[in-house]
């Protein structure tokens, strides 16, 4: 369950409500967002609205509401990450704004955040059926091949990329699996997907947007 003080709400209703709102306003304010960016973001408001339709008619299925569920976690995964990205410490934004949107407000006088200067490790676990697990940390300094599964100061998350079924040959070709907060990420794969070849590489972020350098690149297979 959400906290009592989390700017997420708990309740779906006024989820809903938060969520049409922030998109509303951006849309509204495209010049401040990339557009890759607030298209992710519309696509996974989009699968939320629809998700959430049957339940909130009353009439849903388990398998609805189990697809609710998943379609929340998803998008508040991405609603986390625009607030950090794009709306704690950014002074384009105003105060009164960002309450409106019902985000916190926090002290400005805080130690600036530099960008992020180490490169993630990371190992994939594909041991299980057309499942992806990225652990994603630091290098251990006395146990080389040892990830230790902390986030460097300053850093907020990490993102994930990949390239399924062909060999990635210029940052074009991976696409946006999504950011994350706690290793390891969880990706679900389809039948459709079983037996081919994934390329993933990953970087953190920290709470301005502000994004580190790329990982090495790292295959796994989809069992």
């Amino acid at each position: 369950m959400t906290a009592k003080n989390d700017y997420v709400p708990y309740n779906d209703g006024k989820f809903d409500d938060r969520v049409n709102a922030l998109l509303n306003w951006m849309s509204a304010q495209k010049t401040l967002f990339p557009l890759e960016d607030l298209t992710r973001f519309t696509t996974a408001k989009n699968n939320w609205t629809t998700a959430y339709e049957p339940v909130k008619n009353g009439d849903a299925t388990p398998q609805q509401f189990e697809k609710k569920k998943l379609a929340k976690a998803e998008m508040t995964n991405i609603y986390r990450e625009f607030y950090h990205r794009f709306f704690q410490y950014n002074t384009a934004i105003t105060d009164d704004v960002k309450r409106l949107l019902g985000f916190p407000i926090y002290d400005k006088k805080r130690t600036p955040v530099e960008p992020p200067t180490e490169i993630p490790v990371f190992e994939i676990d594909f041991s299980q059926k057309l499942v992806h697990l990225v652990f994603v940390g630091s290098a251990d300094p006395e146990e080389k091949d040892e990830i230790r599964r902390r986030k460097p100061k300053g850093v907020t998350g990490f993102e994930v990329v990949r390239s399924v079924g062909v060999e990635p040959k210029a940052d074009k070709d991976f696409e946006v699996v999504r950011t994350e907060s706690k290793s390891p990420l969880r990706i679900e794969y389809d039948m459709t997907d079983k037996g081919k070849s994934v390329w993933y590489r990953v970087r953190w972020f920290n709470g301005k947007g502000d994004v580190g350098q790329w990982s090495e690149i790292k295959i796994a297979i989809v069992n």
